[in-house]
């Protein structure tokens, strides 16, 4: 299992400072596990630059400019909030973790997993999970629940009420 772990933030610019900054705290804390940051295509890293001093990030941080396919390919962990790209993440057989803030609506696309899936509010719970990479909760028996939990999460186009939505 490799100890990469991919930052996937929603297209919402305080998203991304959120699991960033977030993400920063991890790799200081698990500087053996490598961080890989992605951007909704709608978001440049340059609009980031404001908040997040780049030449200061931790070694274990790397900023990702391939395709996503590439990075779902060789990352183990996913850190997520609100995004559905979780639910490709799942196919690539990624484990994913919901960063949970308190007194917050849940925003988690996967929340009514109970199986491969965890939730965290703390870099000491994301520390103990990496840590525990062989758990159960990982099982292949598991991840098959996880997939057909996401080939629910889509429903095929049904041209009839596109139609009488257009009406």
């Amino acid at each position: 299992i490799s100890n990469k772990c991919l930052i996937i933030p929603e297209g919402i610019l305080e998203e991304c400072f959120l699991l960033f900054e977030f993400s920063i705290k991890c790799a200081l804390k698990c500087p053996e596990v490598k961080f890989i940051w992605r951007l909704h295509p709608g978001i440049k890293f340059s609009y980031l630059r404001k908040k997040i001093n780049f030449n200061k990030l931790p070694k274990n941080i790397i900023i990702s400019n391939n395709e996503l396919s590439y990075d779902l390919k060789k990352c183990t962990w996913a850190l997520y909030r609100g995004t559905t790209t979780i639910i490709e993440g799942i196919y690539n057989n990624l484990r994913p973790i919901y960063l949970e803030m308190p007194n917050e609506i849940n925003i988690d696309p996967l929340n009514d997993l109970n199986v491969w899936h965890e939730k965290i509010t703390n870099t000491d719970k994301f520390s103990a999970i990496i840590k525990n990479k062989n758990s159960n909760k990982w099982s292949q028996k598991n991840w098959i629940k996880a997939l057909k939990y996401c080939n629910n999460f889509f429903n095929p186009l049904n041209i009839d009420v596109l139609l009488k939505t257009l009406k």
